[in-house]
Formats: structure tokens, C-alpha cells, sequence
């Protein structure tokens, strides 16, 4: 039981939006006394969740007690759960696991460079054809011109967002 609950029921009862009754604004009061940790990260409250667990203690009650801590920073009583779970099953990182699908490969300095290089040689390309010349996709030529060479089309034509000294140089020649 944690020191929200000392001398109260022991049987944590649920009110209509899934807040334990008993913790009802008391973890406000403990964080605007400063005793809430401001600064924390995801594998810090796993971490939290984890050794809690291994001692024993309830997920419900693993979150009353976080909540304390961490405030509106805690994770959701729902990732509590879900973790514990986890721990259950065996799992001993705190990290996430590596996501599937595979690596942004068509994001390179030589695609960067081809597509600067097509670019410069006739501004009025579209991505599309960009896209077929150097045969990646099109949301990858996308990303490259837009993003990575911070490209936009003005009037059919490509600019670059920021002018170069060059051509400011230019600007002021011709007026």
C-alpha cells in the first residue's frame, strides 16, 4: 500500500474515469510542494515499473505511487500494466524494441547531391521525374528536394529557400 493509502481502505476503489478514489487530488498537492521529479524519461519510469514490480507490487498501486513522483508527466496507468506484463513474460530491457520495416535508404549524400545536380540543370523538373531519373520514389525525392535541400517551387520553378551570397550579388547587380 503506498503512503497515499496508509489507514485507508486497502481495496483501491475505482471512480467513473479510472482515478483510484483515494488518490483523488492528493498527488497535486505532493507535486506543487515540489516533490513531484520534473525531469524524466521513458526508460527512467520503466525502470520504476520494474524494480516495483519485482518487489511484489501491485500495477494498480505501481501507478498511484508514480503519479506522486512524476505528475502529468507519468506514463498512463494502461503502459503500466502493459510493462508489467512485460516484465512477467521475462523481458529485462527498459528500452524499446527496434521497429520493423526497413531503413530510409534512399535518403544519401550521392542521391542528395544527383538530385541537386538535376535540379540546377533544369529547374522546371518535377519530382516525379526526378524521381524516375535517379529511380527512387517519389516520397523520397519529395523528402530530398523539400527537406534536405530546402528546395520550393515558385512560378514552375525551383528556388531554393534561402539565398546564396551569389546570388543576392546578382540582385543587386541587375537593379
Amino acid at each position: 500500500m503506498c503512503r497515499v493509502c496508509e489507514g485507508g481502505d486497502p481495496e483501491l476503489q475505482i471512480d467513473g474515469i479510472g482515478t483510484p478514489a483515494a488518490h483523488i487530488g492528493t498527488w497535486e498537492t505532493v507535486r506543487q510542494d515540489g516533490g513531484a521529479l520534473q525531469q524524466c524519461t521513458k526508460q527512467e519510469q520503466r525502470s520504476v515499473v520494474r524494480f516495483l514490480f519485482s518487489e511484489g507490487v501491485k500495477p494498480i498501486e505501481i501507478h498511484c505511487r508514480m503519479r506522486i513522483q512524476y505528475g502529468d508527466r507519468c506514463m498512463s496507468r494502461t503502459q503500466v500494466y502493459e510493462w508489467t506484463e512485460k516484465f512477467k513474460n521475462g523481458v529485462t530491457s527498459v528500452e524499446d524494441s527496434p521497429r520493423p520495416g526497413p531503413a530510409f535508404t534512399a535518403v544519401t549524400e550521392d542521391n542528395i547531391a544527383a538530385v541537386e545536380i538535376v535540379i540546377r540543370e533544369n529547374r522546371r523538373v518535377t519530382v516525379k521525374e526526378v524521381a524516375s531519373l535517379l529511380d527512387i520514389s517519389v516520397g523520397s525525392a519529395h523528402h530530398i528536394i523539400h527537406d534536405e535541400l530546402k528546395f520550393r517551387k515558385v512560378c514552375a520553378i525551383w528556388v531554393p529557400k534561402r539565398l546564396t551570397p551569389e546570388m543576392k550579388e546578382r540582385r543587386v547587380d541587375t537593379c
